[in-house]
């Protein structure tokens, strides 16, 4: 196993488990490569691809993760909604392994995660907003993962996260945090981390018949922990850096929406150079299985 390798798409995985937002709130490609965030509905099927560039000089690695997830509410007013991601990555350069040239591809560990939404628009306008929500989520990482371990030879690992959003159209606004933990395995317990972040969202097309433009803008700061084996943290390991991500959704009709984002580094610190991000990019679509309403 890798000492410099990252969990990293857990923010992906933890914030498609912040389905069922109100169709009001817009800002499904505003947390970077963790987009589709609030776009997923009660009840959906979705595909995603991120790719990321990591490195510097002649350090350089590339990955490619494709997302696929699905999601479901039990309960009538939709409240309450569950969601199963399954990651697949190819990786190569610096980032899979110290060999020049090297790749590999497998299964991340999949993440099973409930969310659950309150509605504050009561709160909202009281500050001159006409519609907002709160969101939060946890959820369980599996070690079925065949990338960075044998399947299901891992350790488990553990998110939180939450977000609050407001509205006055067309304009929205947004501030979310995010907390991903890993626990030991064998000795050895991989880098978890954790973000905050925010931005705001125009969206002039917003009709019934389900056409939709949104032009969103983000930022956010990341930080992610040293791995650690027998209690040791590694030097190599670890590291934070702070984004901003453009990025852009639409759809010609209820059923399907679709996005596409820009990650940029803005800062960095990294422990490691093969940490050193150079950009990052995601798209997707999600098929709207059932709506949830506001």
């Amino acid at each position: 196993m890798s000492h410099t390798r990252v969990r990293r798409f857990a923010g992906i995985l933890a914030l498609i488990g912040l389905i069922s937002a109100p169709a009001y709130a817009h800002h499904e490609a505003m947390f970077g490569p963790q987009s589709s965030a609030v776009l997923s509905p009660a009840f959906f099927v979705s595909a995603q691809v991120f790719e990321k560039e990591k490195g510097k000089y002649t350090e350089t690695g590339r990955e490619t993760t494709t997302v696929y997830s699905a999601g479901f509410s039990p309960l009538k007013n939709k409240r309450l909604s569950i969601a199963f991601v399954v990651p697949i990555t190819f990786a190569s350069g610096v980032s899979d392994s110290s060999t020049p040239g090297s790749a590999s591809r497998g299964f991340e560990d999949t993440l099973l995660s409930a969310r659950s939404r309150v509605d504050i628009s009561g709160l909202a306008s009281s500050l001159g907003f006409e519609e907002g929500y709160a969101t939060g989520v946890g959820g369980l990482e599996m070690p079925t993962g065949t990338l960075d371990h044998p399947f299901g030879k891992g350790a488990f690992g553990q998110i939180a996260a939450g977000l609050v959003s407001v509205e006055k159209r067309p304009f929205a606004a947004i501030a979310y945090v995010y907390y991903h933990h890993r626990d030991v395995y064998e000795g050895w317990r991989d880098g978890g981390n954790a973000f905050v972040g925010g931005g705001i969202a125009y969206t002039p097309i917003d009709d019934a018949t389900g056409k939709l433009f949104s032009v969103q803008l983000g930022i956010s700061r990341e930080h992610t922990f040293a791995s650690d084996e027998q209690g040791v943290a590694l030097a190599d390991s670890g590291g934070s850096a702070t984004f901003l991500h453009p990025g852009i959704v639409f759809s010609a009709n209820p059923s399907l929406q679709f996005f596409g984002l820009v990650s940029l580094p803005l800062t960095q610190q990294w422990n490691s150079v093969s940490d050193r991000q150079r950009f990052r990019v995601g798209t997707g679509i999600i098929w709207i299985l059932k709506h949830s309403g506001t």
